[in-house]
């Protein structure tokens, strides 16, 4: 009867939310969603320089719309010209040497698409880039809407140290490696029959992953005294994951922009760091440096820049004071039923743990750590 009452209870939430929410959709010009989407980003790093093709989607179905076979080129103020493979969908890269990537040149990109539509980019002059300095952090707590809860974490900082011969424009780009564990090696697995392993298999039990953090950070030292800046926050991470557990390491970038190319990254990092929902603040339009000279009513998305680059990468592990909580998506260990031997195949074995001197068996999660994307092979950076 109670069940009964709470079902009818859902129900009359669920007609009452369904008529009073009503979708928008925002009025979008069709021709605005089939805009050539151009990004890539010259270094002075020898090896290969990618630049992306792609056609921008719709807002309601948001996707990766590659452009293929276009005839790409990167030109120099000197009068070389580099052509582009296309090794991957919408994906074109060529190998420079050195010598063809130095600071004070200035490198223009030339498309062609399939169709016969020349994009141009405007020529844009790499500049010096200083060391990277001081990279650190600082243990901090992000207050909540709980209070006496705050978010527990580690808080990172760059100093910035443009002498007088670096640019005034920096963007700092970052990778983030960690170590995570599974909480059990696998002992024993059941596929149809059961299999004990001695010694213990631990060949998934350690693993590491690496992302690119995805915030933006750029600073202008235009009207600062000696183009320097002590304690340029960089991100913040927090306890709530493994990332802190064992190891963590991070990689910084350090790219010196010229005036346009800060302007046009700062306008992304606005966009992409403002807080609220997508309809809650008019989004900046961001003009790049690509025009589309065969139609040239038609805006080209994105941007293409020079930059010189320096990195640092920094270790970080057993932070004082910073107690970890966090889920390592592990269920179980569970009590072996009758009938537990139908569900282990070859392909999803069953794996069993010795807890209390008996067997129970845990998901794939507690003895795999390949299954959270990451690799079993130590980093060669990695400290022992």
């Amino acid at each position: 009867m109670h069940r009964n009452k709470y079902i009818f209870l859902f129900l009359c939430i669920g007609i009452l939310f369904s008529s009073c929410v009503k979708s928008y959709q925002p009025d979008i010009n069709s021709n605005e969603t089939n805009n050539y989407v151009v990004l890539g980003q010259l270094t002075n790093q020898e090896g290969f320089q990618e630049v992306s093709i792609s056609k921008a989607a719709s807002v309601g179905a948001p996707k990766v719309l590659p452009v293929k076979n276009c005839t790409v080129y990167i030109l120099d103020d000197k009068g070389n010209t580099y052509m582009m493979n296309e090794y991957s969908s919408g994906i074109y890269h060529v190998y420079m040497s050195q010598s063809d990537l130095q600071a004070g040149t200035s490198y223009q990109l030339d498309i062609i698409t399939k169709d016969g539509t020349e994009i141009i980019s405007s020529f844009d002059k790499m500049p010096e880039v200083p060391d990277v300095d001081s990279v650190y952090f600082l243990r901090k707590d992000i207050p909540t809407n709980n209070p006496g809860y705050p978010t527990k974490g580690i808080q990172f900082y760059i100093d910035y140290n443009g002498s007088s011969s670096g640019s005034p424009y920096v963007k700092w780009d970052l990778e983030e490696t960690w170590e995570y564990h599974t909480e059990y090696p696998i002992e024993a697995y059941y596929d149809g029959s059961t299999h004990y392993l001695t010694p213990y298999d631990y060949t998934r039990h350690i693993c590491w992953k690496t992302t690119v953090v995805d915030d933006i950070f750029t600073l202008s030292t235009q009207n600062l005294g000696g183009n320097k800046y002590k304690m340029f926050p960089l991100h913040f991470v927090d306890n709530h994951s493994s990332r802190l557990a064992y190891g963590y390491s991070l990689l910084i970038k350090q790219l010196s922009l010229s005036q346009a190319a800060y302007i046009y990254w700062d306008k992304v990092r606005i966009n992409h760091n403002s807080n609220g929902g997508l309809y809650q603040q008019q989004p900046l339009t961001i003009k790049g440096n690509l025009v589309n000279k065969t139609r040239p009513n038609e805006e080209v998305l994105g941007y293409f820049n020079a930059s010189s680059v320096k990195t640092k990468r920094i270790f970080v592990q057993n932070v004082a004071g910073l107690d970890m909580d966090f889920s390592n998506f592990c269920g179980g260990p569970m009590k072996l039923e009758i009938g537990w031997q139908e569900g282990g195949t070859p392909e999803h074995p069953i794996y069993l743990v010795v807890v209390d001197n008996s067997y129970m068996w845990v998901d794939e999660f507690c003895v795999d750590c390949l299954l959270q994307k990451g690799i079993n092979v130590k980093p060669n950076f990695w400290p022992n």
